[in-house]
């Protein structure tokens, strides 16, 4: 267990995967939004504007959760179906969350511009202590335009901390898949002639054995992810619940209830469910894809051992307990990020629109 404990990060290359090259791309963006020095290949960037910018921003990490998904647990089997699955499924989220927040960003200053040009009105996007609302001098504006931008870097940079916890939900969920895969390709044990009965035995007890580390380091991963971003978790259900129920007021408190109001307030409902479904959608795939590795443990192919069946069963049952162990990622400790807790937040907040319109 000190290799759990006491994790080092090794100094030699590894092998390359398209898991580690999508980590090395999103690196990137982690670099020049949020966290240096984050993965454990250097960035391709020019050294001068690395040694500038690197002293700017020191923040915690997660490298070693995401260094083991990527890299220790596909050092001895790597499904590449459920790798190519994970990558299109992380470039659709990604895609529709990053498209929905710029998109809305995008649309806020494009309508204040519009509305500072057509009627006079000053140009606010985010209320500021200075200037005045009612402040038209050149400098007052000239600091509008400052804020909104700077926010917009502020929200870049929330969206490359949300890449992180996002790519960690994914990373997980493909691991059940990979550990699912492991198990059901032991079969293919039994299937070589060359060996005999007793060395087939022999190669499957080992096999499973290294699949139990393999899922005892998964189940490590999965409490630390947990226990990272418990606030994370938590503090993310608030803001897009506290964002799709924002929308509320504006509704009704609008007299006229018009399809232009109704266009008006759509790039906001729409960031703010995928949001929510940012991390609740890859999560629930979490638990969903470990509730399934008991089922490839059973269908490992134990039933062909012989000679070493009663320690072979014991093995299997003890695997399969352990395995059976619900995995589900909450936040504030009670509420379960699936897509149930999607579906009834959505719900709750539509209801309660009904309620009072």
């Amino acid at each position: 267990m000190n290799f759990f404990r006491n994790p080092e990060v090794p100094t030699e290359l590894y092998k390359e995967t398209d898991t580690t090259r999508m980590i090395d791309k999103y690196n990137k963006f982690w670099f020049l939004c949020c966290c240096p020095d984050f993965w454990v290949k250097k960035v391709d960037y020019p050294d001068s504007f690395t040694r500038v910018y690197r002293p700017s921003m020191l923040v915690n990490h997660i490298v070693m959760v995401l260094y083991k998904l990527a890299v220790v647990l596909k050092v001895d089997h790597n499904d590449k179906n459920a790798e190519d699955e994970m990558i299109k499924q992380s470039k659709l989220h990604n895609g529709i969350f990053f498209s929905s927040c710029v998109c809305n960003m995008v649309l806020v200053g494009l309508y204040n511009f519009y509305r500072a040009v057509t009627t006079d009105a000053t140009f606010i996007t985010c209320i500021s202590a200075w200037p005045d609302i009612e402040d038209r001098s050149t400098l007052a504006g000239l600091t509008r335009v400052v804020v909104y931008f700077l926010w917009f870097s502020h929200v870049t940079r929330n969206m490359g901390v949300f890449l992180i916890t996002h790519t960690a939900l994914l990373l997980l969920s493909q691991q059940y898949k990979n550990l699912q895969s492991y198990f059901e390709d032991l079969n293919k044990i039994f299937l070589e002639k060359e060996l005999s009965q007793e060395e087939q035995e022999l190669k499957f007890e080992v096999r499973f054995k290294k699949g139990i580390e393999q899922h005892a380091l998964t189940l490590w991963c999965v409490d630390e992810t947990q226990r990272i971003f418990q606030i994370t978790f938590s503090s993310h259900v608030l803001l897009w619940c506290g964002l799709l129920i924002s929308i509320l007021p504006d509704v009704l408190n609008n007299d006229t209830h018009s399809p232009t109001m109704l266009v008006s307030n759509a790039p906001r409902v729409c960031a703010a469910l995928v949001g929510l479904g940012y991390f609740m959608w890859p999560a629930g795939d979490i638990t969903v894809e470990a509730s399934n590795v008991p089922h490839a443990m059973y269908g490992s192919g134990w039933q062909c051992c012989h000679d070493r069946s009663p320690r072979i069963r014991k093995l299997v049952v003890l695997a399969m307990m352990q395995a059976q162990r619900s995995i589900e990622l909450k936040a504030f400790g009670h509420l379960t990020f699936s897509y149930e807790t999607y579906v009834a937040i959505v719900k709750m907040s539509y209801s309660l629109f009904s309620v009072l319109y």
